[in-house]
């Protein structure tokens, strides 16, 4: 029997040779633990304080004051003079404070645009996976109408169980492309956490293009 020139391949090991592994895709090897591997992940980040600064320490590294709009147009390109594009520039950035600043920027009125950068970076760390909308609601105490509203991994789920839609593969929240694409076009999520006792009947949203 010919041997592998990788020792990694061999059979002939005892460290190697009752080490089987099923091949698979990423998401057939993923999936079916994602919910557990996240239940253990936040369960870590409460409970362990090495875990919880590791996950403080990245996002503070990372996100900081969060990111913030410095304004520069192309003045040149829109035959503006540069007392013209400062005079822009200072009312744009005015104007971006005012929303991002204060908490109608999110649509639970609880964080800032700064805050919510953190939010969901965190999020990302600890579930793998996060998603933003942009709904534009009027509000009296805004004179914006653009909200973010933050949407838990655990909430991004398939409506009813279903892997196929209109023959495009439903891999877990995501709507693919097409059989040959893998490029995502969709989101679909439950209007409620699954597992909560508060609403135990949880229904799928439709889905959110891309």
């Amino acid at each position: 029997m010919a041997l592998s020139g990788y020792i990694g391949a061999r059979w002939d090991r005892r460290a190697t040779k009752e080490w089987y592994v099923p091949s698979g895709t990423a998401d057939d090897t993923l999936l079916p633990d994602s919910q557990t591997l996240r239940d253990r992940s936040r369960d870590l980040i409460r409970n362990t304080p090495l875990a919880t600064g590791a996950v403080n320490t990245v996002v503070q590294n990372v996100v900081g004051g969060g990111l913030q709009l410095q304004a520069r147009p192309e003045w040149e390109a829109l035959e503006m003079s540069e007392d013209q594009a400062d005079e822009w520039k200072a009312g744009v950035e005015r104007e971006f404070r005012l929303w991002a600043e204060g908490t109608e920027c999110d649509i639970t009125r609880t964080q800032n645009f700064y805050g919510l950068q953190d939010l969901v970076f965190r999020a990302v760390l600890e579930a793998g996976d996060c998603a933003v909308l942009t709904p534009m609601i009027p509000a009296r105490t805004s004179p914006y109408s653009l909200r973010l509203q933050v949407i838990e991994a655990e909430r991004l789920a398939n409506p009813d169980g279903k892997q196929a839609e209109g023959g495009r593969r439903v891999r877990r929240e995501r709507r693919a492309s097409g059989p040959l694409f893998g490029a995502d076009v969709g989101w679909a999520g439950c209007c409620a956490l699954p597992r909560n006792p508060e609403r135990p009947a949880v229904s799928a949203f439709p889905a959110c293009p891309r």
